[in-house]
């Protein structure tokens, strides 16, 4: 599992199709910025595939979560390359604390 699961609902994530196998320690290492950019087009995709405010809503307050924790490069990376409507949404969402606008 990423470290983007931690920001999913329980009831979207899926459960793994057999017992992992074991593996060895992984090094420690910065995660790279593919693995990261991915985790954020993930969080992203989340808020523009939500098909109701309350999916929006949780989408969004996960975004929040992944970017307090990360920082926006990525974030801000991930939101060169979509639209100008979309970025100015998804922007105007994490600052806003309440109801969608």
């Amino acid at each position: 599992t990423s470290h983007v699961a931690q920001y999913l609902e329980p009831e979207v994530q899926e459960a793994p199709a057999a017992p992992p196998t074991p593996q060895p320690a992984p090094r420690q290492r910065s995660p790279s910025p593919t693995r990261s950019n991915m985790d954020v087009a993930t969080l992203v995709s989340k808020v523009a595939n939500a098909s109701n405010d309350e999916e929006r809503h949780a989408a969004v307050s996960n975004l929040r979560l992944y970017r307090q924790e990360h920082g926006s490069q990525g974030l801000d990376e991930h939101l060169s390359a979509v639209s100008d409507t979309f970025r100015l949404f998804v922007l105007q969402q994490l600052e806003s604390s309440g109801p969608f606008s």
